[in-house]
């Protein structure tokens, strides 16, 4: 029994369930690699579904900590920067061969490059991202696969797939603030009625993972459109 008090139980359960999405992430990239692109692309899913709850459960516990927070961004390096871009080569770009895997790597470098800025930011306000955060936008690729699947049986029109890629890219490592959700955040979730809806409406939402990748893609265009707006009446006539 007193080996056992000396565990630390409060930062295992956090720490567990940050393992839990980096193994998502990786059973993603095994199913890529033998050719099973929609499991892939669920798996992808489901580990943006545990980056939610980490943060939040370890901060309930009081067990935050900057090991915590290193590894959930390792965590996020696997399962929303390297998974999708294995995935999306594999299934849209590998007829472009060399430039198809230098337009993937392109997602790996900008949503680690974020990642970086992440573990690094010692004043992240509460109340919103600091570009658009890679557990969301990861789930963009992901949808495009299985809508396609579903679609067309294959993976058409990799031109307009590439160009939405670039953008979110851009938009991971950009300084535009995206607001949090206030009833979205992880501490809220499981302790609040509005929390448990929010959380009852994404897991209905899994059903149809098209319309997860567009309220990603709204979510993500909307806040530089709005800056944008805003800078265009700043001007004057």
């Amino acid at each position: 029994m007193n080996r056992l008090s000396h565990i630390p139980w409060r930062n295992l359960l956090p720490n567990s369930v940050t393992l839990l999405a980096m193994l998502a992430g990786f059973v993603s990239i095994v199913y890529t690699m033998n050719a099973r692109y929609v499991p892939a692309a669920w798996w992808i899913f489901f580990a943006g579904t545990l980056d939610m709850f980490d943060g939040g459960v370890a901060r309930r516990l009081g067990s935050d900590s900057v090991l915590g927070k290193q590894l959930d961004s390792l965590s996020d390096l696997v399962s929303c920067a390297v998974a999708p871009a294995v995935l999306v080569y594999a299934t849209f770009f590998r007829p472009w061969g060399i430039w198809g895997a230098l337009l993937s790597f392109c997602w790996l470098a900008f949503a680690a490059s974020r990642l970086a800025r992440f573990m690094g930011n010692t004043q992240e306000r509460a109340d919103h991202f600091q570009g658009f955060p890679s557990p969301v936008a990861a789930s963009f690729p992901a949808s495009c696969v299985i809508f396609a699947e579903a679609r067309w049986g294959a993976y058409p029109y990799p031109e307009l797939v590439a160009t939405l890629l670039l953008v979110f890219c851009y938009l991971m490592v950009s300084t535009i603030p995206y607001p949090k959700s206030f009833y979205l955040v992880s501490e809220r979730i499981l302790t609040t009625w509005q929390g448990w809806g929010a959380l009852f409406l994404i897991l209905i939402g899994t059903l149809f993972p098209t319309r997860i990748g567009l309220m990603a893609l709204i979510y993500g265009l909307a806040p530089p459109i709005n800056a944008l707006r805003k800078l265009v009446k700043s001007r004057p006539a």
